[in-house]
């Protein structure tokens, strides 16, 4: 896709931002133009059609944001309608064209996916393999979408096209990397340029991993112990929130640091950022920042929600409805959200920060090791249908916790960037990265 947006600076990025927050209009108004064409999705007939309108709508809209040219805008629109009318029609069919939570699920993973490939397409000749990314992440921010406008109450039995504006804004936000990486100069590498490390970046990137890490298995192995987290999350709800108030303030301080430790990784994101450079160092940025976002909006729901929740659960009258907000909260904030997005995003920007760094900083072994931890993290997405899938995950992010220590050991302990792009130690005695770069 050819934009005409320039080069980011402090000042234009929220421009880019805000213009592409307001494209999520795209999803109602397509929507809306959809079922006063063709009415409710509930035939095949119906779901192709549909997309192609709502696509097309959503590709006008998107491409405006994005500030495309003529020939791009057509091309996008067109890809973006494709996608959804292929996608719907699928999604919708797998499940009866039914309007229940899994089947809009389902329906949304399917559109996602669908569009995402068809838009991977035209980005491909900007970004190259990097953007096989872009399928996998619409497939998790659309489910997402759903979930949020579910959850508010929207009448999905009126069988739309697409979700509602509070899902749209979702998927705005949780997109909002694509406008900035089509805004970066136009490169077509999965290496970028790396910029001149310097010994403050990458002491600040090596503690900001190194205490992530730290909180993090403090965290887990805490909550494992008072609240035999997360196995519990598996009984009862009522059990759950009997466990909570027994160690109520252990419970709370101690998510209380899991979410500092997710919340590192926006800072850390741009420091690795810095240190990449070029398109990668953007996209390492952004991914760092989504992940951190995601999974801080998982965890907070037992700072904020379950307090008031457990305590309405001892109230007879009111138990069965702070059951039910409960589940609700765990399903959207914990499962959709947090944990779904949080094991996507953390993969990527695992993945992001071997391709982005393994020719400047990264040893072979510890950028394999990276390679490893991502691909059992992302095995998470699946545990909702393969319950093994749990224990993938698990032994990933304990991998990943040890990577993380090992890549602050490398960034603080003399590794130093020569000119070609390759890594090597420091000479004795000076133990710190090299700032001319040599």
């Amino acid at each position: 896709m050819t934009t005409t947006e320039p080069h980011p600076t402090r000042r234009s990025t929220g421009r880019i931002l805000t213009r592409w927050l307001l494209s999520f209009a795209g999803f109602p108004l397509g929507g809306l133009a959809a079922l006063l064409l063709i009415g409710p999705v509930d035939s095949l007939a119906s779901a192709i059609v549909g997309g192609l309108v709502t696509g097309a709508v959503l590709g006008l809209v998107q491409a405006w944001a994005l500030r495309a040219d003529r020939q791009s805008t057509a091309t996008w629109a067109a890809a973006t309608a494709l996608g959804l009318a292929v996608g719907l029609a699928v999604g919708a069919s797998l499940g009866g064209f039914a309007t229940g939570l899994d089947d809009l699920l389902r329906q949304g993973a399917v559109s996602g996916a669908a569009v995402g490939l068809a838009q991977a397409v035209t980005l491909w000749p900007r970004f190259g393999p990097i953007v096989l990314a872009w399928p996998g992440w619409l497939t998790l921010t659309w489910m997402a979408g759903w979930s949020v406008s579910t959850a508010i109450g929207v009448d999905t039995d009126q069988q739309f096209t697409v979700f509602g504006s509070s899902g749209a804004v979702t998927v705005a936000l949780l997109t909002s990397i694509l406008p900035l990486l089509l805004s970066s100069p136009q490169v077509r590498t999965t290496t970028g340029s790396p910029s001149r490390p310097t010994r403050t970046t990458a002491r600040l990137a090596a503690a900001g991993l190194a205490l992530a890490s730290a909180l993090a298995i403090a965290g887990f192995t805490v909550l494992g112990t008072v609240f035999a987290y997360p196995q519990i999350l598996h009984q009862p709800t009522g059990e759950i929130l009997a466990q909570f108030r027994q160690h109520q303030l252990a419970v709370t301080s101690w998510f209380g640091v899991l979410m500092l430790s997710a919340a590192l990784m926006a800072p850390v994101g741009v420091w690795l950022g810095r240190l990449a450079g070029g398109v990668l160092g953007q996209a390492i940025t952004w991914f760092g920042i989504a992940a951190a976002v995601v999974q801080v909006a998982g965890l907070q729901r037992w700072l904020t929600l379950v307090p008031a929740i457990s305590r309405d659960a001892l109230d007879p009258g009111r138990s069965a409805a702070a059951e039910q907000r409960f589940e609700l909260a765990h399903t959207i904030l914990g499962r959709v959200i947090g944990e779904t997005l949080g094991y996507a995003a953390t993969a990527t920007f695992t993945v992001l920060v071997v391709l982005g760094l393994r020719r400047t900083v990264l040893p072979r072994w510890l950028s394999l090791l990276g390679y490893a931890s991502a691909a059992l993290i992302a095995t998470g997405v699946a545990v909702p249908l393969v319950a093994a899938a749990s224990l993938t995950n698990f032994a990933g992010y304990v991998l990943w916790c040890g990577w993380l220590l090992a890549v602050a050991a490398v960034l603080a302990g003399g590794w130093r960037v020569r000119s070609h792009g390759s890594a090597e130690p420091a000479p004795t005695g000076r133990g710190r990265y090299a700032r001319s770069g040599r």
